[in-house]
């Protein structure tokens, strides 16, 4: 169930829905191309939209898809866009990499 926060007061907690999707069918729709250029200039504005800032940008990668496209998305915006990412190779030792 998307968006669902528990409600106020702590002696009747209950699951209150903030967020939620209703999808319907267009009544004419696009071709594939069409969505999948949607998509990617929807994605670019988001996240160029949070590259507003005072002070460098960076990014720490996880190793997931959606952090890899973010950061993909950002470097081509920002020339000295960083990222960092960490490798756990044994329990006491710390891997770390940036792109400085």
């Amino acid at each position: 169930m998307p968006g669902i926060a528990l409600g106020r007061p702590i002696e009747s907690l209950r699951p209150v829905r903030y967020w939620d999707f209703n999808f319907q069918e267009p009544e004419h729709p696009a071709r594939e191309e069409e969505y999948v250029e949607e998509l990617d200039r929807l994605f670019r504005q988001a996240v160029n939209r949070q590259l507003v800032s005072d002070v460098e940008i960076g990014s720490y990668l996880s190793g997931g898809m959606d952090t890899g496209s973010i950061t993909a998305i950002a470097a081509s915006q920002l020339p000295l866009y960083q990222n960092i990412h960490l490798r756990f190779r044994s329990p006491l030792r710390i891997w770390l990499r940036t792109s400085l």
